[in-house]
């Protein structure tokens, strides 16, 4: 996907702190991840930084892509492959 311009939410920004996710990280999930989830103005990405996977939240803006969040998934909610959620 082409993000466009991409900005935060004050909630993304907090819990990417907390979490250890860069900025950069985000980025490279928004360009060469997966969309896994489609919700009705956005979606949820899964992509690999340093081999590791990691989930984007995002909106689709007119002026680009708001992140809503970004965590990495946890291995007992989701499949091995990271890409669906466990019953």
């Amino acid at each position: 996907m082409n993000p466009g311009r991409v900005e935060l939410t004050a909630h993304a920004f907090e819990r990417m702190f907390e979490r250890g996710i860069t900025v950069a990280a985000v980025i490279e999930v928004l360009t060469t991840g997966a969309e896994i989830e489609t919700y009705r103005d956005g979606g949820l990405m899964l992509g690999r930084v340093a081999d590791r996977p990691l989930h984007v939240v995002y909106v689709t803006l007119t002026t680009g892509t708001l992140v809503i969040t970004a965590y990495w998934p946890d291995p007992t909610r989701w499949t091995a492959d990271f890409s669906q959620r466990v019953p």
